[in-house]
């Protein structure tokens, strides 16, 4: 609470400076942060608090409203940690690669980079779970409306979708599933817990 009381006694140009460094830091790094440590959310927040400092300085030159260099400092901020996430990061690290500087994007799985990457959708997933039951979506193109979208992966390996075949650890044939109830009671997802997941097959 010390800290926090110490930080709040800034001046208010600086709070907003901080807060849009680690606006952006959120953006750019959510679903990628479960290995990051304070130094990665102090500097990541800083490098961001550097573009809302020179925006800031940018529209509060002489003649202009403290109001707008607030929202306009904010505002940039966060687009440039979108368009880093999106496409500044892939290119920074193919750049890398193609120097010969490292070939790591230091994701901590082999999953990481396909949960997270909005540009690879998959069209059909098979989940075998750990009884030997098998779930499977096909045509996840049938859900992407949906405002859950047409599935879910987790962090921890967990899964979440629209089961539209099942087959039984015996079975040699795939049994259709009804995932679309009444017209007022939507859809059903099943979801399913990575302890209960032995694997995952998904086509892109």
């Amino acid at each position: 609470m010390n800290d926090v009381a110490s930080l709040l006694q800034l001046p208010t140009d600086t709070i907003v400076v901080l807060a849009a460094g680690f606006l952006g830091y959120r953006i750019a790094s959510v679903g990628l942060d479960r290995g990051h440590g304070s130094a990665d959310v102090i500097f990541g927040s800083l490098v961001f608090a550097v573009v809302a400092r020179i925006t800031a300085m940018a529209v509060a030159a002489p003649g202009g409203s403290v109001w707008a260099a607030t929202a306009s400092s904010i505002v940039i901020t966060c687009l440039v940690a979108m368009l880093w996430r999106r496409w500044g990061s892939t290119l920074a690290y193919r750049l890398l690669r193609a120097a010969g500087v490292s070939t790591s994007d230091r994701h901590q799985t082999a999953w990481d980079p396909l949960r997270v990457n909005p540009a690879l959708r998959p069209s059909q997933i098979i989940v075998r779970r750990k009884d030997g039951t098998q779930l499977m979506c096909d045509r996840l193109d049938r859900f992407a409306a949906l405002p859950t979208r047409s599935c879910s992966f987790g962090a921890d390996g967990s899964v979440a979708l629209y089961v539209t075949d099942a087959r039984g650890a015996e079975d040699e044939d795939w049994v259709s599933q009804d995932v679309e109830g009444p017209d007022d009671w939507g859809n059903l997802m099943t979801y399913v817990p990575a302890s209960e997941v032995a694997q995952l097959m998904v086509r892109y």
